[in-house]
């Protein structure tokens, strides 16, 4: 997902600030990834790569002739690197009537000046060409349409307009078993409203109210699923029977259950073929109770925030949305998601001694998504790779802005963001309730690509890619608890998936000294680098083991929201 940065900061009004915010989310949610900067991010952080439009507000002339021309200790000034990403292909949108930011990013190159319409007062809305991007000047007082026409003018790819946001929807409750559905209901009784009898079972949880349904007949789950009137921090749940499964189907048709589960035994089928040792316990069990909703507000903070319903799920039960209208990511970044995206949390508890060994989840999350996918469609095996430590990139013929370029078997290979993954945990008691949430963009191209174009003359569909994804991080799950919670097991496959094997960076704590990417410790999940100077390699096993490398440094990311590569740290207690 591309960036779309706006700036904020000094000289510029903060309600200037919001108002752009406010607008280029409404025209591009779906796709993009809207952000404040200031001007020491874009002085020092590595944004350029990965965004779309920089948009600056009305400034103050003086204070950014000062601010923005002032070089960041890693020597590039804002305005430099303004000037850079655009040269490069980037697009500026300014705004107010101010010129000499925009003569300032196109001196030293030839533009050429154009007209992209006008304002309702009748202003023209001009653009010039810089090289091989363009600098747009508008005024931010402006409406939305009149943004996308303007933009759209701009070699920019806007998506579809969203017709408001859509309208939160009943979640179905499902699944093969009866006893599963009557212990989730059973659980859910005790923490009841007091008058509560029958139905709806209504339970006033942490964050959000329940309601819960049991239809008895295929009649019920028609007329509650269109008749049930959407509510602020309220779900509807409709636990549906065993032998209406089938049937009720007809109800959901864009997840169709039966297909689903059909997909999930044939995962659990071929488990034996993934490519970490087959786990010798089958305890836990992923995706046998499925909670799916078309619309949801989020599936992560369903789970999340609200502890009677948390505690209510058994281990593996999975929380399904065909679209989220608060869908969440990392750095609480919070959009609409788009049509064609496979979106679901999954419930995994833990004991609370494992610690920090509990950010391994996310790996294995990430391992699923690449060999479940690789099963089920083999078209994509070798296409579909991890961007450490969260994300899942795929390949594409040509590069797109934003892609990561990776030279493998002597050849240049493009990816881009596919999917991603969001850990977060609640610790009630004594049990440590993971959620292990997960995004991919299974049939919908835009904007980078999809299983569905990777997958060839293959039939791709939701249910399908999710009985894949689940049914491969049950058996990963259960190989991770046979290891006594070691990421040892999985060295091989994710070295094979990944797309850092001897990849060098640098390291903040070390100045220009250039490290190289080698593993990922199996005892506490940081990311090994070494020395270019050292005899460590991403295929040797000291890469990967627990113990302390010579010369070896172990980091995590910083929280930076642009590239993890890129703001690498050193916890606190490493040595």
């Amino acid at each position: 997902m591309a960036n779309v940065l706006v700036c904020r900061g000094a000289g510029i009004a903060a309600r200037d600030a919001s108002h752009l915010y406010d607008v280029l989310g409404k025209i591009g949610r779906e796709a993009w990834d809207v952000q404040y900067v200031d001007e020491a991010t874009l002085a020092s952080a590595p944004w350029i790569a990965s965004t779309r439009l920089l948009v600056v507000p009305a400034v103050d002339s003086e204070v950014w002739a000062s601010a923005w021309r002032t070089p960041s200790p890693q020597g590039s000034s804002p305005l430099a690197r303004i000037q850079h990403y655009v040269q490069e292909g980037g697009i500026l949108w300014i705004c107010g009537a101010d010129t000499a930011l925009r003569e300032e990013v196109c001196a030293g190159s030839s533009s050429s000046r154009r007209t992209l319409g006008q304002t309702a007062d009748g202003v023209d809305i001009l653009a010039w060409q810089v090289k091989n991007g363009h600098v747009m000047v508008a005024p931010s007082a402006i409406e939305v349409q009149r943004v996308r026409t303007w933009l759209a003018a701009l070699p920019m790819q806007l998506p579809s307009m969203p017709e408001g946001v859509p309208t939160v929807t009943p979640m179905l409750v499902a699944s093969t078993s009866a006893p599963l559905l009557e212990a989730w209901r059973t659980s859910l009784q005790a923490s009841a409203h007091p008058s509560t009898t029958d139905t709806p079972l209504v339970v006033h949880d942490t964050k959000y109210t329940l309601a819960v349904y049991t239809p008895s007949s295929l009649d019920h789950v028609q007329t509650w699923l269109s008749s049930l009137p959407p509510k602020d921090n309220h779900t509807d749940f409709l636990v549906v029977p065993v032998r209406l499964l089938e049937d009720a189907s007809q109800y959901a048709p864009a997840f169709v259950f039966p297909t689903y589960y059909d997909a999930l035994q044939r995962a659990r089928g071929l488990s034996s073929a993934l490519p970490w040792p087959s786990p010798r316990s089958f305890t836990t069990r992923i995706g046998d109770v499925v909670a799916y909703g078309r619309v949801v507000d989020s599936t992560q903070t369903l789970l999340e925030s609200n502890h009677a319903l948390l505690q209510a799920c058994r281990e593996g039960t999975t929380f399904i949305a065909t679209q989220q209208v608060q869908g969440r990511g990392r750095g609480g970044n919070v959009w609409i998601s788009p049509q064609g995206c496979l979106q679901f949390s999954t419930v995994v508890r833990l004991p609370m001694h494992i610690g920090s060994k509990a950010v391994f989840l996310q790996y294995l999350a990430a391992l699923a998504i690449v060999y479940g996918l690789s099963e089920a469609y083999p078209a994509v095996r070798g296409r579909v790779r991890i961007k450490w430590p969260n994300d899942v990139y795929a390949q594409v013929d040509t590069p797109q802005r934003g892609s990561m370029d990776v030279q493998e078997d002597g050849q240049v290979k493009h990816f881009v963001k596919m999917g991603g993954i969001l850990v977060t945990a609640v610790c009630l008691g004594d049990t440590f309730h993971a959620i292990v949430g997960c995004g991919v963009n299974c049939l919908n191209d835009q904007p980078t690509t999809s299983v569905h174009a990777l997958a060839g003359t293959d039939t791709v569909t939701q249910e399908a890619c999710a009985g894949a994804i689940v049914g491969a991080l049950e058996s990963a799950l259960r190989t991770f608890i046979d290891a006594s919670y070691s990421f040892a097991p999985f060295a091989d496959a994710y070295r094979a998936a990944w797309l850092h094997s001897d990849q060098v960076i640098r390291l903040a704590s070390h100045g220009t000294e250039p490290m190289r990417i080698v593993g990922i410790t199996s005892h506490t999940g940081l990311l090994r680098t070494v020395p270019t100077s050292s005899w460590i390699r991403s295929r040797d096993e000291a890469a990967w083991h627990g113990a302390h490398v010579a010369g070896a440094v172990d980091v995590q990311p910083d929280g930076n929201s642009f590239d993890m590569l890129a703001g690498l740290v050193q916890p606190k207690s490493h040595p």
